[in-house]
């Protein structure tokens, strides 16, 4: 039997037009009990009612004194003879005219508690409270008062409610009158429109809708300050804001039944009109164990918000809406959409200010204004992940926390410095101390000499880079929610595409081990996607939480599966996606780099190309081929496309000069051992190890080939002392190795 099976005129009763009070799950979960003592053919009476009713309400009896398993097994045993051989399943279910009086009565009754659904309590009552005849012996010979027995159960399941708000709740407004919630600056316009909406005749269920951090707690928190102080109209003068502690709320909580009672008592404790709620993260009580929009659990939170005593103000992220309120509409037009932006810098300063005295009372420190400024300049650069004020409080306070640590002894009122601040904010997101303490525009503006220093040859493709990194760290940045910078790298193997990225990640982390390099073309029948979103392991999802600011390198995405790339489209267009839980995971604060077309660059032709670097000739002809294999909609999300050129061989002698041959020498210098090498040498083992085809891809092994490997085979022969210079030359076409004289 399901609640659908029975007639329509027993599953409603007319509360309001437009809302119809419904069967709760909890009573019809005691109808679909008492159905498997109905014989086939017959009406379910109010004794097979009653039956089902002692086990369901059990828990509210034995608090009571009552023998319920005694009172439960009498009432059976008289129904397990005629009860069907089977279960009844999905029959279609009759009742007696008794019982239909019975779930009469208690409609009217949940109407006059101003509850959201029947229940199984009012059924309860109303069935002890009706005239049916056997119901009244069965309680006279348990010599059982039935007047009593409704009011004792009356109290208990009120006091129950009064009870379970007590536990997962917290009374902001008496923590108000008592001191214990601050008052704070910047949220002044939207406790203004909070109260307002309270006020409305209809739709007076406030939905604050924002990104995590931006202080919609706080909103609430200040009503209850102005509750408190009398600072409200007369209207509202007696509400109290009781926030519900998410995690207490579904403590205990295994199924969709054990949800609907504790919402049911949940309506009964604040039925009086005197209580708002407060949930807080509204889109957890609407999905299941799998992070998927259940809507039973819908509807019982949908018949909380439609009850006539009830007052409920929610907040939860601007995802959490679009992806699990504003999807259900009969959820959504429950509520009145009050938006809670990010404050701007002048506010966020004032904001900062504000928490900043509270944090030297805490603490026992001084805050000077360089590190509160430094906070916020530091948070908008650093931690876009998370949102103002959150953001910039939690360097604050972190780096009060660390300045009472270090210093709290020596000093009887230690000041919090912006080097305490940039601390703070290097070990929040693991970028080196040196890349975070020096002045931000001078970093940046030396980007491109950095970046040639590392990466030689590729003057142009450096240049394209350093303005996309330069613009989306930066504060103006349109598009702040995004990645700081999406960009793909075109070019020849051995072109310096891949440590381009690794010294973009040195750039921010001091080492290019830093770089989460993953190679989108090894075997084509693993599971891409599981390894870029598994919640165990080293991930891509795990590493960008362990490192927010991280720089992706996602190698040849031309050959990513169809799943993969529509994942990571999804990162690069709107900044966030989910792990395999169901789990939000922010990429705002990285970097992603993307390289493509590696084998083509065996055919120029292909994408353009005429063998001469003159590739940026048809740059159209480029374009389609990308859109052939990326797609139009693909590249549409990309900041730029960053050519890099051939190498020559010019190229090659001057990394060998300036990077390959100095870290040589280093490491040999380290067992006294000086290495020279001749102009001419160097340029021939340019020559040697340069390719056409592959770049600089063989300059290294050449280099250790040619000049490493003979230098170390001289080390060994004995003849050298402890300090000596070894010399590498060009002699009659070959590189010799020679002790060079003193």
């Amino acid at each position: 039997m399901t609640p659908n099976q029975i007639n329509e005129a027993d599953n409603t009763a007319e509360g309001s037009p437009a809302e119809p009070i419904q069967l709760g799950d909890s009573a019809q979960a005691v109808l679909q009990q008492a159905a498997r003592f109905v014989p086939p053919q017959a009406e379910l009476e109010p004794r097979q009612l009653m039956a089902a009713l002692l086990v369901s309400e059990s828990q509210n009896l034995r608090r009571m004194g009552v023998d319920v398993d005694a009172l439960a097994s009498n009432a059976q045993q008289s129904l397990i003879d005629d009860a069907p051989d089977e279960d009844p399943g999905a029959r279609e279910l009759k009742l007696s005219m008794a019982t239909r009086e019975i779930l009469g009565a208690s409609f009217e009754l949940a109407q006059l508690e101003k509850a959201a659904s029947v229940e199984a309590g009012h059924l309860f009552v109303a069935a002890v409270r009706g005239a049916d005849q056997t119901v009244r012996e069965f309680f006279d010979k348990a010599g059982l008062d039935r007047d009593k027995l409704i009011d004792s159960f009356l109290m208990t399941t009120r006091d129950q409610g009064r009870m379970l708000l007590e536990k997962i709740g917290e009374d902001w407004t008496a923590q108000a009158a008592e001191g214990k919630l601050l008052e704070r600056v910047g949220r002044e316009s939207e406790t203004d429109r909070l109260i307002e909406i309270l006020l409305h005749k209809h739709k007076r269920n406030p939905l604050l809708i924002g990104p995590a951090g931006v202080g919609k707690d706080t909103i609430v928190q200040q009503l209850a300050l102005r509750l408190a102080a009398g600072e409200v109209p007369d209207r509202l003068a007696d509400l109290r804001i009781i926030y519900i502690h998410p995690d207490r709320m579904f403590s205990g909580v295994n199924n969709l039944q054990d949800f609907s009672t504790r919402v049911e008592q949940l309506s009964r404790a604040a039925a009086d009109g005197k209580i708002v709620l407060y949930l807080e993260d509204i889109q957890r009580y609407v999905i299941d164990e799998s992070g998927k929009f259940n809507a039973a659990l819908a509807n019982v939170v949908k018949g909380l918000i439609i009850s006539p005593g009830i007052t409920i103000i929610a907040a939860t992220s601007t995802l959490g809406y679009f992806n699990y309120v504003e999807s259900d509409p009969a959820l959504g037009r429950r509520f009145y959409l009050l938006r809670v932006n990010e404050p701007d810098e002048d506010t966020a300063q004032a904001m900062l200010e504000d928490s900043a005295a509270e944090l030297e009372k805490h603490h026992g420190v001084k805050i000077t204004r360089a590190a509160i400024s430094g906070s916020i300049r530091l948070a908008g650069t650093y931690l876009r992940h998370r949102r103002f004020p959150d953001s910039a409080i939690g360097i604050l306070d972190q780096a009060a926390a660390r300045t009472y640590l270090i210093r709290g002894g020596e000093d009887h009122e230690p000041q919090v410095r912006l080097a305490e601040v940039e601390e703070t904010v290097a070990e929040m997101t693991g970028i080196n101390s040196p890349g975070i303490t020096a002045d931000l525009r001078e970093k940046f503006r030396r980007l491109e000499e950095y970046l040639s220093e590392r990466v030689i040859g590729q003057e142009e493709a450096v240049k394209a880079l350093s303005g996309v990194i330069r613009y989306t760290k930066s504060r103006f940045d349109v598009n702040s929610q995004r990645p700081d910078g999406v960009l793909l790298f075109i070019g020849p193997a051995g072109s310096g595409k891949s440590k381009m990225a690794g010294t973009v990640a040195e750039f921010f982390f001091g080492s290019d081990h830093a770089l989460i390099d993953l190679q989108l073309d090894r075997d084509q029948n693993e599971n891409q996607l599981g390894a870029l979103v598994a919640q165990e392991g080293p991930s891509l999802v795990n590493l960008i939480r362990q490192l927010p600011n991280g720089v992706v390198l996602f190698d040849n995405i031309d050959k990513a599966q169809p799943e993969t790339r529509a994942w990571i489209k999804k990162v690069i267009s709107q900044g966030w996606n989910l792990d395999a839980a169901g789990n939000i995971v922010h990429f705002s604060d990285a970097t992603i780099i993307m390289t493509a077309f590696r084998d083509l660059y065996k055919d120029y032709e292909a994408v353009g190309y005429s063998g001469d670097n003159g590739y940026r000739s048809n740059p159209d002809r480029i374009r389609l081929e990308l859109e052939k294999h990326l797609g139009a909609d693909f590249l549409n999300h990309i900041d730029d496309i960053i050519f890099f050129r051939d190498l020559t061989e010019d190229d090659c002698y001057h990394i060998l000069k300036e990077k390959l041959l100095p870290r040589a020498q280093e490491k040999m210098a380290e067992s006294r051992i000086n290495l020279e090498v001749t102009d001419q040498a160097l340029r021939l083992v340019a020559k040697e190890g340069f390719s056409p085809t592959f770049g600089a891809s063989y300059l290294k092994n050449t280099f250790q080939r040619m000049v490493l490997v003979p230098a170390a085979n001289r080390l060994f022969t004995g003849e050298l002392g402890r300090q000596t210079t070894l010399r590498i030359l060009l002699r009659n076409g070959e590189l010799v190795v020679q002790k060079a004289r003193k």
